[in-house]
């Protein structure tokens, strides 16, 4: 071939299979080297469907696409039919709705409540699709009218959410069906899917004016999962409210409300969960994302049920170590955390989990002078009353030579934010949680042997990925993950710690909802994660019942919505208008301005929800201030795209303190076109920027 990517961004390919979880499109462009891979999702029904794979955001898509290739299916055994290849200037192909989930909006619902049955639609096809119908039959439930429901035309890449309320007086599990009618529907008229809803009754819970007491379940095991506190603006969570099924059973929150840590705090507890390695955030003295730990959790009454410790993400940029900052940071846990009752300890020894130890060994000069920061380490703790510090590796572990340089670092211990890595190498981008459920031992094992009795090693239990709210189609994604599953794996961690005669396991994160890894109750399978990781690790017993909100008269605990707008200004103090912050420290709203400091050089600002039709709106100005030379830059991302660098703009932002407008000519790259559905501005891109925002507007 010798087709020009800049005028080509789309792959569109029509094709029926009946078999496999994903295809693969191959590619050589003449400014790559060696072929490119992308997988996408299968739908295997035997029926014809259209795949627009948007390609122009990808950095290897450049200059002539020379060679083609497509990997139909990844099971031998399909049957395939292949109607069309096509490069493309734009999504390709007759309407193709499919039904992207169905099922319940809460995960626990009761009788005699009403109960909300959701389906979210997308089309996948070039042309809209109009005269839809949806309409749902639950036998035994009493149906919100109207059953059918009318749809507005859905353009390509639009994702439509139709919600139901139904009710029913006795207990069970229901089944409810979907039929989608309409003639532009796909090559068939009809499109069908079926759920269950399961009704359970109130429980009897004796009247108070809180949330019960924990009820904390027996177990030997020391069990921790990891809990990212990224959840307390409504701009963080709108990107998961795309995915209804991930809806936490708290609503969408506020992590720093007190009475949230609680509900967590007693559901973890009532599970077998002993404790939380929070995510925590240090560069060179800057932390952000300490809403949860320093409002929620400092002001939980259940608190004392509950044990936490640090685990220092420390994906810091390139030369943020040295001395002066390991005394600084470990004087910090020392001052504010290590004498907390609550404070998790191995060994007697406060835990600190730190999540890349070749970052600190990149940033002092190797291993040797690591050494005398561990060592640094354990002696200001010992004059501060403490035995030392229990350092545990997550990451930089991945041979014998590695371990024995952790341990002569100064690690006691080792474990990793997930193990899935080595299937992922494997398979790929997408393939199922039983490829990880199976190879679980086998990574244990194999970290065991090459620690070889120089460290302690934690299994990890995965708790699952899929990152389409962060990245798009281009997420990798772990498919298929249930309760079972989750269950079988931590059977399988229970059996391996007794042969190895410990007791310690990590659990994936608890609430990582954007990027797919969570057991926190929410609506698909509301407490079932939880009752398989009671049913591995406790012991038999009368639990109390698994309460929700409604049953004790709290909540809801949803977040306002945002309002839908193309400008901000920052005129109301303490009003935000919807934007969060990541690695910005001190992010507030006064006299007029945005005000903040870049911790690192990728400080970003999320913008709340938005929908910009990229024809109408040609740039963005933002009128800002900084206080020394850096460049500013916006991602944008749409129905079909996540955030990358081929979907940015950059300008040159003076550091002069002087407020300017900056212009970023958007209609400049090939990438803004058709809806735009989510904004990310990053105001430097060098560490201790302090920046100012007075407004941002689409032109």
């Amino acid at each position: 071939l010798a087709v020009p990517t800049e005028q080509h961004p789309i792959v569109h390919i029509r094709m029926a299979a009946d078999r496999g979880e994903k295809a693969t499109l191959l590619y050589v462009a003449e400014k790559s080297t060696g072929w490119q891979r992308v997988e996408f999702s299968l739908t295997a029904d035997g029926s014809v469907r259209s795949y627009n794979l948007d390609l122009g955001h990808r950095p290897d898509w450049l200059g002539n696409v020379l060679l083609l290739g497509l990997r139909v299916s990844d099971d031998p055994a399909a049957n395939v039919t292949l109607d069309t290849i096509e490069l493309s200037a734009a999504p390709a192909g007759p309407p193709d709705v499919r039904v992207r989930y169905f099922g319940r909006a809460e995960g626990v619902n009761r009788i005699g409540r009403p109960a909300s049955i959701v389906a979210v639609l997308e089309n996948h096809g070039g042309a809209p699709a109009a005269g839809l119908s949806a309409t749902i039959r639950a036998p035994g439930l009493n149906v919100e009218a109207p059953a059918e429901r009318m749809l507005e035309p859905l353009a390509y890449g639009q994702m439509r959410h139709v919600t139901w309320h139904v009710t029913g007086g006795h207990e069970g599990r229901f089944p409810i069906h979907l039929s989608i009618m309409g003639s532009d529907v796909t090559d068939a008229p009809l499109i069908s899917a079926t759920a269950s809803l399961e009704l359970t009754p109130v429980p009897d819970v004796p009247a108070g004016d809180y949330i019960p007491e924990p009820q904390p379940a027996e177990t030997r095991y020391e069990v921790g999962a990891y809990y990212f506190p990224g959840w307390h603006a409504m701009s963080r969570w709108h990107p998961i409210r795309g995915f209804p099924e991930r809806k936490p059973v708290l609503g969408w929150y506020d992590e720093a409300n007190p009475e949230i840590a609680d509900w967590q705090i007693k559901w973890a507890v009532e599970h077998g969960i002993r404790f939380f390695l929070v995510d925590w955030y240090w560069h060179q003295g800057g932390r952000h994302l300490e809403h949860w730990l320093h409002e929620a959790f400092a002001k939980a009454r259940f608190r004392s049920y509950m044990k936490w410790c640090v685990m220092w993400a420390n994906h810091n940029a390139p030369g943020s170590h040295s001395e002066d900052d390991w005394r600084a940071v470990t004087q910090y846990w020392i001052d504010h955390y290590f004498s907390d009752p609550q404070y998790y300890q191995i060994d007697g020894r406060p835990a600190v989990f730190i999540w890349s130890p070749g970052n600190i060994r990149r940033d002092v000069g190797g291993s040797e002078n690591a050494e005398k920061l561990y060592a640094i380490s354990q002696e200001m703790a010992r004059r501060a009353g403490h035995k030392g510090i229990y350092f545990a590796a997550m990451f930089d572990h991945e041979n014998a030579h590695a371990a024995a340089r952790l341990a002569d670092e100064g690690y006691h211990g080792t474990t990793s934010y997930h193990g899935f890595g080595p299937v992922a190498a494997r398979l790929g981008r997408r393939f199922p949680f039983a490829e990880v459920v199976e190879h679980g031992p086998t990574l244990w094992r194999e970290e065991t042997e090459r620690n070889a009795g120089r460290m302690d090693y934690f299994p990890i239990v995965d708790t699952g990925w899929a990152s389409e709210p962060w990245h798009g189609p281009s997420a990798l994604t772990i498919t298929g993950r249930t309760p079972e599953l989750l269950g079988k794996l931590c059977r399988e961690a229970r059996r391996f710690v007794d042969a190895q005669g410990t007791n310690r396991i990590t659990l994936g994160p608890w609430n990582e909802w954007g990027e797919g890894s969570y057991i926190e109750p929410y609506a698909e399978y509301g407490f079932d994660d939880l009752a398989e990781v009671r049913r591995a690790f406790c012991e038999p017993a009368d639990y109390p019942p698994n309460l929700v909100p409604a049953d004790v008269g709290r909540g809801p605990y949803d977040l306002p919505e945002l309002e839908m707008t193309t400008a901000w200004e920052f005129d109301q103090p303490n009003d935000l208008r919807g934007w969060s912050g990541t690695m910005i420290d001190g992010l507030a709203v006064t006299g007029g301005l945005l005000t903040g400091s870049s911790i690192g050089n990728d400080p970003i600002l999320n913008a709340p929800p938005i929908s910009v039709d990229a024809e109408q709106y040609r740039r963005l100005v933002v009128r800002m201030k900084a206080d020394r030379d850096t460049v500013a830059q916006v991602f944008w991302g749409t129905a079909t795209s996540g955030h990358s660098e081929r979907a940015s703009v950059r300008v040159p932002v003076p550091g002069d303190g002087e407020l300017h407008d900056l212009v970023f000519h958007l209609d400049a790259n090939r990438n803004w076109r058709g809806e735009v559905v989510s904004l990310r501005f990053d105001p430097a891109c060098h560490a201790d920027v302090a920046f100012a925002i007075q407004s941002l507007r689409f032109e």
